[in-house]
């Protein structure tokens, strides 16, 4: 399901079809366990092929979802944003941004998450 060249997965499809529901990637809500799971696979599981997926996936949404400490979504084949909006789902990236070692990144996406308080 995911873009050929983007790597960005759909935030949402039919599991009868795997067809995309919508053409939005995301870090928040309908993608937000995807992440963590492919990471606790690998952690808890040990095998590469967890890794491997966790690491494409992260760098794909680095690329095109980042626009300075906080996350859109956008359209997977494309890259170009389709929503500028924060959703409470997109709260556990920093915690799995520390896991990773990517610790400054944690802390500005952190930074940003709690500026809303």
């Amino acid at each position: 399901l995911r873009h050929v060249d983007t790597h960005l997965l759909p935030n949402s499809f039919n599991g009868g079809t795997l067809r995309h529901l919508n053409g939005n990637a995301g870090i928040g809500a309908g993608i937000d366990s995807f992440y963590e799971y492919l990471l606790k696979s690998y952690m808890y599981l040990g095998y590469d092929y967890y890794w491997d997926m966790f690491q494409i996936q992260y760098r794909s949404a680095l690329k095109y979802l980042r626009k300075g400490p906080w996350y859109i979504e956008a359209n997977t084949k494309t890259s170009r944003a389709s929503h500028f909006h924060f959703n409470s789902l997109q709260a556990f990236w920093p915690s799995l941004q520390i896991l990773v070692g990517d610790i400054p990144l944690s802390l500005s996406t952190i930074n940003a998450f709690f500026s809303i308080w």
